[in-house]
């Protein structure tokens, strides 16, 4: 080799055999070099681009020898590794979720209990405004002719059916429907109602005659004696009372019409029908089979009459019968009182109708029950005549409906004799009512 430029000499190169690039052994040369097996680089001899000899360089110093395998790492446990673009895996993947059943069942919640419950109410205050405004501004379309006013006093309507120019008035006033003491509603006649319009009607000076718009098959005997009380104490404040029968006017009803100064009736009217009536049901033979016994603690005899449970007894029977007569007393009176055909309640309680029989409005006025045949502009025209009224206007009372009334009110139909189910007959209660509407 050289000194002067540190390059060997060519016939000192070794030759391109890789196998020839090792120096050959000698005393103070380095053992040849072998690639380690498990080192992560290679020590094994390169050849340079340039031209020139490199004497290989040593290895690494180790601590025994060139081929010691270097320590093993304890195997690590595989884990996720998290990239910033590379999928993210949920730790809780495996886990099942029920988070879809429980919105199902809130939306099921909302809309088959909430959305209905909001309805109604919704539906019930539109109502009760629609009811208010209807009642204040409208009335009863069916009963009320063009050009009516209708006004309000508290829970009385007053709506002009005919406007004249005279303050003198004839009221015209319903009475359909079964008696009762329960609140108004269709198909009942209520005596707290009526009460309160004829009472009204007492203090109203303009009133000269009231005619009662009727078509009811009577009811309770305390109800209709009420009514009857009432319309007497407006006859003798100097009001006229006329009645116009309709499809009936019977039992109750007939109690009531009795009670005034002309009556009124269709030829087809079916009226009449002067009684009381009592009833109850016995089934003993039922309960009997289905082994029902019942255990009753009295301090009399006569304080479980009319047990459905038991028969009756001979003294309950001719007790009750008494009671019965007592009453029918009554009712003859008022019919005596106001028919001129009958003179004392005698000669009522041995008529022909005093058996309880229904009877048509023509045959009620050859029997004297009845004064007129025809309809509503028959008793309006008798109404003037009595009130001695030339052109007054003729004007109908009633109670202000309400929207939560009519909702929560039981229905009934205008015709109770059409649906005798209407009515529901509560033991050991006295009642006058047409044998139709019994169901019996």
């Amino acid at each position: 080799m050289s000194e002067q430029n540190g390059q060997p000499l060519d016939n000192q190169r070794p030759q391109e055999n890789p196998a020839m690039a090792q120096p050959s052994g000698g005393a103070g040369a380095p053992p040849p070099m072998a690639t380690p097996v498990n080192m992560q680089q290679d020590y094994r001899q390169q050849v340079p681009p340039q031209g020139g000899y490199y004497p290989p360089q040593p290895p690494p110093p180790m601590n025994s020898g060139y081929y010691q395998i270097p320590p093993q790492q304890p195997p690590q446990q595989p884990h996720t590794t998290y990239h910033r673009f590379g999928p993210v895996v949920c730790p809780y993947a495996g886990k099942r979720s029920h988070g879809w059943l429980w919105g199902f069942l809130i939306a099921v919640l909302i809309f088959f209990i909430l959305l209905p419950i909001l309805a109604i109410v919704a539906i019930g205050a539109l109502g009760a405004c629609v009811g208010s405004i209807l009642d204040t501004e409208i009335g009863d379309v069916s009963t009320t002719l063009s050009g009516s006013e209708l006004t309000a006093k508290g829970d009385l309507t007053r709506r002009v059916i005919v406007k004249t120019d005279s303050k003198r008035e004839i009221a015209v006033v319903d009475v359909k429907g079964i008696i009762m003491r329960g609140r108004g509603a269709t198909g009942i006649a209520s005596a707290g109602d009526l009460c309160k319009i004829f009472q009204e009607l007492k203090k109203n000076k303009n009133v000269e005659a009231i005619v009662l718009d009727m078509d009811s098959p009577g009811g309770e005997i305390v109800a209709t004696d009420e009514i009857h009380k009432a319309l007497q104490d407006c006859r003798a404040s100097g009001k006229k009372v006329v009645t116009c029968m309709h499809s009936l006017g019977a039992s109750g009803g007939y109690y009531l019409a009795a009670g005034g100064d002309w009556i009124v009736a269709n030829r087809m009217t079916m009226t009449g029908s002067v009684g009381v009536i009592m009833s109850s049901y016995n089934i003993k033979g039922l309960a009997e089979k289905i082994g029902v016994k019942p255990v009753v603690i009295k301090s009399g005899n006569m304080k479980d009459m009319m047990s459905m449970m038991r028969d009756m007894t001979d003294d309950e029977k001719t007790y009750l019968q008494q009671h019965i007569d007592e009453s029918f007393g009554e009712f003859a009176k008022i019919v005596a009182a106001g028919r001129p055909a009958y003179a004392d309640e005698n000669a009522v309680r041995n008529a022909e109708f005093a058996d309880g029989r229904v009877v048509s409005g023509a045959r009620a006025l050859e029997l004297g029950l009845v004064d007129e045949l025809g309809g509503m502009e028959e008793a309006l025209a008798k109404a003037r005549e009595l009130g001695n009224a030339e052109k007054p206007c003729v004007v109908k009372y009633g109670v202000r409906s309400r929207f939560w009334d009519s909702l929560i009110e039981m229905r009934a139909t205008d015709n109770p004799l059409m649906k005798a189910a209407a009515v529901q007959l509560q033991p050991g209660r006295l009642y006058y009512l047409a044998p139709g509407v019994l169901g019996l």
